[in-house]
């Protein structure tokens, strides 16, 4: 076997690895049985009919999306500010910021949820939405300030300072001039936000209050055995989540700043 053929054969098993669980759960949310056996006893939609009959489910779902649109205004605003700060710094101080930044990402969200939780509890701070939106904020802010940073480095300092040239003040020519061009790591960034919030578990496990999220919830049904409603819920999500990352890549593929939205100062 030639190394081409290898390659091949190794990308098609690393994609069958990655992506057969997903379709076997989708496959499974139109089986009429209970049981997880092979062959399918039949396909219905019995499941997914059963969604809108579970209110618990539907009200942890719209807890996640409550606090992941919290999440996704809080990381944005946050990460944003905080790539530019790291983008206009120099030397050892722009090194620091940037593996300070990192620190969320690489330290466990079980250490990160216990943490804000004995916070929380040492100031007197009530478990609600509100203390689960700022952990998911912490968590997914710096992966939002890395995908604007990196934006920020393939601009040219010059556009900027053209537009200071020209008559703009410092918040003008931001407003502007900058923003403009890092608009779509902003849109990218605030996607790739809502996805890692509206999935993660551990936080929201540690800092829900009476709110369960979608996940929170979904993981409570797991100590009774896996259910088949779990299989639709996450079907819909999958097909959610790929819509919009398409829509969002046909609206910001190759959408760039132009001369008119840049000048007008």
């Amino acid at each position: 076997m030639s190394k081409r053929r290898a390659l091949r054969a190794y990308g098609a098993l690393l994609y069958a690895f990655l992506y057969l669980p997903l379709a076997v759960v989708v496959l499974y949310s139109f089986n009429t049985s209970r049981l997880y056996l092979w062959p399918m006893s039949g396909f219905s939609l019995e499941w997914y009919r059963a969604l809108g009959s579970d209110d618990a489910l539907m009200r942890s779902v719209v807890n996640s999306f409550q606090v992941m649109v919290g999440a996704i205004v809080g990381s944005v605003v946050i990460g944003t500010l905080g790539a530019l700060a790291i983008h206009r710094s120099r030397g050892r101080a722009k090194a620091a910021m940037q593996a300070v930044a990192l620190l969320p990402i690489l330290v466990p969200g079980l250490v990160m949820g216990l943490g804000l939780l004995l916070l929380f509890e040492q100031v007197g701070i009530r478990l609600s939405k509100a203390t689960m939106i700022a952990g998911h904020v912490a968590f997914i802010t710096p992966v939002v300030l890395f995908v604007v940073l990196s934006r920020l480095h393939q601009i040219s300092p010059r556009l900027e300072m053209a537009a200071r040239d020209l008559g703009a003040g410092p918040v003008k020519a931001l407003m502007f001039a900058v923003l403009p061009a890092i608009r779509t790591a902003i849109f990218g960034g605030a996607l790739l936000a809502a996805t890692l919030s509206l999935d993660e578990v551990i936080i929201s496990f540690l800092l829900t209050g009476v709110d369960n999220t979608l996940p929170v919830y979904i993981f409570s049904l797991m100590r009774f055995g896996i259910s088949p409603v779990a299989n639709a819920v996450y079907t819909i999500l999958l097909i959610v989540t790929g819509v919009t990352i398409v829509t969002s890549l046909r609206l910001t593929r190759g959408r760039e700043p132009s001369p008119r939205q840049s000048s007008r100062f």
